[in-house]
């Protein structure tokens, strides 16, 4: 079908023009060029009347048949995919030039026209197909299959200064990707409510986790830090100062981790997020995490002061 419009080489013997008419089938003649509509066989009429020279040509018919061309649906594989890419446009299209239909096999999404939207991560696989027209066969069907997957969320809790037993309720500051409600758990003489900390009047470590739950698009997050609440009545009064005695830079760091204040004497223990102990060279008052995973630590320094500070 894709072959039309073609031109009939047809010719008496006496070189008269000739005439041709459609008898069956479906197409346009104009001259001797024919254009075909729809498959199937076409049946045509050739004729010469003569003239006052020749008598009329002997009617000749002219028969063949017209098949439909084949067309193949063509798409680029789709990678893994973050439920944050989506809405998602799928290119997909057909040798011929025709629509493609899609149809969702597998996995929670819905598509209109050539987008589609994930509504829950996983695999999903969908159904091409093309079913032709008067010109084309229709297409073998295919197969698109990926996976998504959930985004991961920053979920980071600021660093609280150190404060003593008496101090007014204070609210805890964090950033997150996304603003889902934050579920804290805490360790030592504070209580937590509506999102503020509320000291009970005793001294201690704190240790502060928070945990954002996992949605439809992103993961769960956590975060862990700590800080030191002292007695209202220590003979130690300058709390900034009592906060500075200790300081890491760079902070977050790849290599190297240099500890302000440490003295040589110093009992240093390195633990991580979870609890677990490592072991890092320590030299004058830097310390090589080179060899480190990435990851949240805590340097706990003479039993007391811990310090957070991030691998990258």
């Amino acid at each position: 079908m894709t072959d039309f419009p073609i031109t009939i080489d047809v010719i008496a013997s006496s070189y008269l023009p000739v005439t041709l008419e459609i008898l069956s089938g479906d197409a346009s003649i104009n001259g001797q060029e024919i254009t075909v509509n729809k498959a199937g066989t076409i049946e045509l009429k050739a004729s010469q009347v003569g003239n006052e020279n020749h008598e009329p040509a002997h009617e000749e018919i002219i028969s063949f048949s017209v098949s439909k061309a084949d067309q193949e649906i063509i798409f680029s594989e789709i990678t893994d995919k973050s439920m944050l890419e989506f809405p998602y446009t799928l290119e997909v299209i057909s040798t011929g030039n025709l629509p493609v239909t899609f149809e969702l096999v597998k996995g929670s999404a819905s598509i209109t026209n050539n987008v589609i939207n994930v509504v829950e991560a996983g695999e999903i696989k969908i159904k091409t197909s093309q079913l032709g027209n008067d010109f084309y066969n229709s297409a073998e069907e295919k197969i698109i299959s990926f996976n998504t997957y959930k985004a991961n969320q920053d979920l980071v809790l600021s660093e609280i200064d150190t404060k003593t037993s008496s101090d007014s309720p204070f609210e805890i500051k964090y950033t997150s990707s996304i603003s889902n409600n934050i579920i804290y758990n805490v360790s030592g003489p504070v209580n937590i409510d509506n999102g503020f900390v509320h000291l009970i009047g005793e001294s201690g470590t704190i240790e502060l986790s928070a945990l954002q739950e996992a949605t439809s698009i992103y993961n769960s997050g956590s975060d862990t830090i700590s800080f030191e609440v002292i007695n209202s009545n220590s003979e130690i009064t300058n709390i900034e100062n009592i906060s500075s005695i200790y300081t890491v830079y760079p902070n977050p760091t790849t290599d190297f981790l240099i500890i302000k204040g440490v003295q040589n004497k110093s009992k240093i223990e390195l633990i991580g997020l979870l609890g677990n102990q490592f072991t890092a060279k320590i030299k004058h008052n830097t310390l090589d995490v080179r060899n480190l995973p990435m990851g949240t630590y805590f340097l706990i320094i003479d039993g007391v002061k811990k310090l957070r500070f991030i691998k990258n």
